[in-house]
């Protein structure tokens, strides 16, 4: 974002944004990267000033991304490498924290049944941004 609150003309989706036009379209603008969750820690990297954030996952797969222009983090679909979503699946869906008796995933709104079984799903179901 500009210091006014202009979108950069070089972000990754100001083109899509403009041609949509709106509300929707200016928002769309401003955004430099998606997909991304529970970022609690950020910092820019001198030499690019390309952002590095932690992305902290409900038990499984906490990571540190460098975030690239137009980077999809993949979240909800993906958490963690995509190559190991049958390991997070079988942790999600067989872990329990006692006392509670239901599965460690903390997302009621996302129970682990919903969590896909390949790689190929996965990328089948994200969202994806033109450009």
């Amino acid at each position: 974002m500009n210091p006014d609150g202009t979108a950069p003309v070089d972000n990754p989706f100001f083109a899509v944004g403009s041609s949509m036009g709106g509300e929707v379209g200016d928002n769309l603008k401003l955004v430099f990267a998606y997909g991304l969750r529970n970022s609690f820690g950020m910092a820019f990297e001198p030499r690019t000033g390309l952002p590095w954030i932690t992305q902290h996952g409900d038990d499984t797969f906490d990571e540190i991304n460098r975030v690239f222009p137009g980077m999809n983090g993949g979240w909800v679909q993906v958490m963690g490498p995509l190559e190991r979503i049958a390991q997070f699946k079988e942790i999600e869906t067989t872990f329990f924290l006692p006392p509670e008796p239901f599965p460690s995933l903390q997302q009621s709104r996302w129970p682990p049944s919903q969590i896909v079984n390949t790689p190929r799903e996965a990328l089948a179901r994200m969202f994806m941004l033109p450009g």
